[in-house]
Formats: C-alpha cells, sequence, structure tokens
C-alpha cells in the first residue's frame, strides 16, 4: 500500500474514533449513576466512579 493510502486509511479511522468518543461522551451523563443527597450516598457514587475509571483503564490497556 501506497504510504498516502495509509495516511487516508488512518485519518478516516481516527474521524471515526472521535466520533464514537463524541457519541460515548454525550451519552455519558444520562448512563451514569445520578449523585445522591446523604454523605453516604457520596461515598457509593465516589466507589462507582473510581471502579469505572478503573474499568476504563483496565479497557484502555487491554484493547490499546
Amino acid at each position: 500500500m501506497a504510504p498516502s493510502k495509509l495516511n487516508r486509511i488512518a485519518a478516516r479511522l481516527a474521524g471515526l474514533l472521535l466520533l464514537l468518543i463524541a457519541e460515548t461522551a454525550a451519552a455519558f451523563p444520562q448512563s451514569n449513576m445520578p449523585k445522591g443527597v446523604t454523605e453516604i450516598s457520596h461515598e457509593v457514587y465516589n466507589l462507582h466512579m473510581l471502579i469505572f475509571w478503573v474499568c476504563v483503564g483496565i479497557g484502555v490497556v487491554v484493547f490499546g
């Protein structure tokens, strides 16, 4: 394959990736756990977010 063709393919894949990230970011607030009003619910929410970001990190390592 010619380098210019590879560049076009890489640019299209990067654009698709950005589109998917944007779609995920737009859906994030609707699919996330809501914050509560009590102290315990804040702790549960913080634990939920910690576990979520650990899972995101594992996913990046595995699929990257």
